[in-house]
């Protein structure tokens, strides 16, 4: 609430909240916006309300809020576009239903936990996967080829030198 607020946003101007995949540290707040479209993965709701995340012992489902905001919750899918420019990649691993947004223009990837941090990217370790490592690793190498710019799921956006090294673009 703090950055909307240093940005001069306020709660009720926030029309889409886009979110990555449904594990409490990427959803939890997303209640807090009473006039937002919230787009969740298609694979991921399937994930959750089958109770599948229970198979994959995956611990940070948040069941509850997921079925308290079930009516207000819009499934997005590979592909589609969010605004102009902007469009849900798919980028499964990590959970089932993983999305990230490409800005196709600028080159820019929107991760999420997809890419956890530059530092397992570089290294070809991907983060926990309650769904599939080997997805995982098929996803970083799409990755590698489409993004010039990583916005990760937990660390500074950065791009990738010609010799694998990290150059961070911005402060954390």
């Amino acid at each position: 609430l703090q950055r909307l607020q240093e940005t001069g946003l306020s709660r009720d101007q926030i029309d889409i909240v886009v979110v990555s995949h449904l594990h409490y540290d990427h959803f939890i707040n997303a209640e807090i916006f009473p006039r937002a479209t919230i787009m969740v993965p298609k694979r991921d709701l399937e994930y959750v309300l089958s109770g599948e995340y229970l198979q994959a012992k995956d611990p940070y489902v948040p069941t509850g809020l997921v079925r308290y905001l079930r009516d207000h919750l819009v499934p997005m899918e590979d592909g589609q576009s969010i605004v102009p420019g902007l469009k849900v990649t798919a980028l499964p691993g990590h959970t089932p239903g993983t999305m990230g947004l490409y800005y196709e223009e600028d080159g820019i990837l929107f991760a999420s936990d997809a890419v956890k941090n530059a530092w397992e990217f570089c290294r070809n370790e991907p983060p926990t996967t309650f769904f599939s490592r080997a997805v995982a690793m098929e996803n970083y190498a799409r990755i590698r080829e489409i993004a010039r710019i990583i916005v990760p799921g937990h660390d500074r956006h950065f791009r990738l030198g010609k010799d694998n090294s990290v150059q961070y673009l911005g402060q954390y």
